[in-house]
């Protein structure tokens, strides 16, 4: 369906990001968020050879998707006790690599928290404010943190990374219908916002 190939451009975004990412065999990432970025990341780290992946995510049905698509550990809640359940499942180390899939000002601090000294943090969450934010720079730089944002897929000459993300929709390696959860008419459009702001009654992608 043409709102399944809709959703290539966000997977590709996903796909261009990833590329940036070590070698990921024996690796533990832990994935900030299971909105639908989450959810892709979960994808793309198992296909590239992810080990383990740690999905953070409080919404339930969000989490479920997570498991759906083959997360290793799902927890369920935010902030310091989800800070500790990483930590627990790593023998205190951190995650080897961490994906920022939120952009909140708290979840950028927590991956800080949450990455392993040396590790590498992928900040793929679009910044919430233009304004200069509070930033747990003793982690970042006591850790030895390597930290990149993930911008730019869409002037990459050729769009490979979108090139990709429409195979893999097309030959049925990803299965988009639990992602699209919601389609309104043009005319319910202020419903359709408010249900993607209000991220309740399972919503993931709403589509207009």
């Amino acid at each position: 369906p043409e709102s399944h190939l809709l959703m290539a451009q966000q997977l590709g975004t996903v796909v261009f990001g990833c590329r940036r990412l070590p070698s990921l065999v024996g690796k533990t990432v832990a994935v900030i968020g299971q909105g639908s970025v989450g959810l892709f990341h979960d994808f793309m780290l198992r296909k590239i050879g992810a080990h383990k992946i740690i999905g953070i995510e409080p919404i339930k049905d969000r989490l479920h998707a997570g498991k759906n698509l083959g997360i290793d550990h799902a927890i369920d809640v935010t902030g310091d006790k989800a800070t500790e359940a990483v930590l627990d499942l790593t023998n205190g180390e951190g995650a080897d690599v961490v994906i920022e899939a939120v952009g909140s000002v708290d979840t950028l601090n927590q991956a800080l928290k949450l990455v392993k000294p040396f590790g590498k943090l992928a900040a793929f969450g679009l910044p919430p404010t233009m304004e200069r934010i509070p930033f747990d720079w003793d982690s970042f730089f006591r850790k030895c943190v390597d930290m990149h944002s993930v911008f730019g897929a869409q002037d990459e000459a050729g769009l490979p990374a979108f090139q990709l993300a429409v195979d893999y929709i097309v030959k049925g390696e990803i299965d988009m219908s639990p992602f699209v959860t919601h389609q309104f008419p043009i005319w319910e459009i202020q419903n359709a916002f408010e249900l993607a702001e209000s991220r309740t009654d399972g919503a993931l992608k709403v589509s207009i």
